[in-house]
């Protein structure tokens, strides 16, 4: 379950977390974006030190934080307390940024790489910060690393889930992550994608499996009320080999709108 934080009052969204764990939701999520000219926007990092603080025995996630936005050594600590507080609830969405993350780049005033640029940070801070998270010291010239290290913090690197379709990011995520995230909206785009993933696995000789999610944005099924479309859509990401479906509420804010879900998806 992914309330999509623009324009969500936090009280409704801690309402939202809450009524998702009660309800049954494996998993929750947010995503990551800083500025806004439309609603109120939410910091993600926060956000996800809050989902542990108000739930208990969901998993908490973020799909997907834009590596080139933030320190690669200060994100890694701030994700470090949310994995220590929720007790190892946590799964790390990373991604390369594309589309309105421009318009988070220039809100901060942060240079928005070239895509190949993007891919290669991605790439590396796929072995940054599970190299952080298990305390050993890290140097990278091209991240501005140098001896850096959180130190034993005594948890257990958080899954490591990797967003995007392009070949690129399947290879880098048939090589680092536990799960890949891609767009569900459509169950031939998203199967082409996942097929491609695991050729990517196997080229690469990796015996491990990789969790596959499939992120569905529900809006539309509520709006219109045709949430047994909805249940016949996440039937055929199932059957397509999609091991989560995260769903997301963008337009519609409203708590309610996830019991409604929870009806149908469960």
């Amino acid at each position: 379950m992914k309330p999509g934080q623009w324009g969500w009052s936090f009280d409704e969204l801690v309402s939202s977390w809450q009524l998702a764990e009660e309800a049954g939701f494996d998993g929750l999520s947010c995503f990551d974006h800083v500025s806004t000219n439309r609603d109120p926007v939410w910091d993600p990092v926060t956000l996800l030190g809050v989902m542990a603080a108000v739930t208990d025995r969901i998993a908490l996630a973020v799909h997907v934080l834009n590596v080139n936005l933030r320190n690669p050594f200060l994100l890694a600590g701030q994700l470090g307390v949310v994995q220590a507080a929720s007790g190892g609830r946590l799964r790390v969405g990373l991604g390369a940024g594309s589309g309105i993350a421009v318009e988070d780049h220039e809100a901060t005033g942060i240079p928005f790489p070239p895509f190949e640029q993007r891919l290669e940070r991605l790439e590396t801070c796929c072995r940054v910060l599970p190299a952080l998270w298990r305390g050993e010291p890290v140097t990278d010239d091209k991240l501005g690393l140098n001896n850096a290290s959180l130190g034993d913090l005594e948890i257990t690197a958080p899954e490591l889930v990797l967003g995007g379709e392009s070949d690129r990011v399947l290879d880098i995520a048939a090589k680092h992550a536990d799960a890949w995230n891609g767009q569900g909206g459509s169950v031939d785009d998203w199967s082409e994608a996942s097929g491609k993933l695991h050729a990517a696995c196997r080229e690469m000789g990796r015996e491990h499996t990789i969790t596959t999610e499939a992120q569905v944005f529900v809006d539309e099924y509520l709006t219109n009320d045709d949430l047994g479309d909805l249940r016949v859509h996440l039937d055929k990401l199932e059957s397509a080999g999609a091991d989560r479906a995260v769903l997301v509420l963008h337009h519609v804010k409203s708590p309610t709108a996830v019991e409604r879900l929870a009806s149908v998806a469960l």
